[in-house]
């Protein structure tokens, strides 16, 4: 499998959730969603945010407060720990697998910025089907970070 860096990933997730928004909505409405309280150890596949509940300028603000924020080196690492089926379990035992440099930056992003980034990128087709996977991996590179700063 080639190796994408996250900012290809997540620009790829949003042009594809914005093409499916714009193909199945035969008019965008203005959603009351409120995705800043989404936590993925508590979310199911049922509560995952659908594609449909975000429209472009949403989808464009998640990229601008987040991505931009967390940048590309550090989205890289954190993505192919959460993503990559080859990387190693995250466990509590083991913080070196995240460098604290970038464990700063996703502290600073915060919670609900890497929740959404995780849920968005856990939609795309080619991720979806990790997803019983990639939730629990979200947060416990989530409380490495948190225990890495204590």
């Amino acid at each position: 499998m080639p190796k994408f860096n996250f900012p290809t990933i997540l620009i790829l997730a949003i042009l594809l959730l914005a093409c499916e928004l714009a193909i199945i909505s035969p008019v965008l409405a203005y959603n009351d969603v409120d995705i800043g309280d989404i936590s993925p150890s508590a979310v199911t596949d049922d509560d995952m945010i659908t594609s449909s509940s975000l429209d472009a300028g949403q989808l464009e603000d998640l990229y601008q407060r987040c991505v931009v924020m967390l940048g590309d080196e550090c989205g890289d690492e954190i993505f192919d720990l959460i993503f990559r089926n080859d990387s190693l379990i995250v466990t509590d035992k083991d913080i070196g697998l995240v460098s604290k440099y970038c464990c700063d930056k996703l502290l600073n992003m915060g919670r609900n910025c890497h929740d959404q980034l995780v849920n968005v990128i856990a939609q795309t087709t080619h991720f979806s089907t990790n997803s019983s996977a990639t939730v629990p991996r979200s947060s416990q590179v989530w409380d490495l970070c948190s225990l890495s700063s204590s």
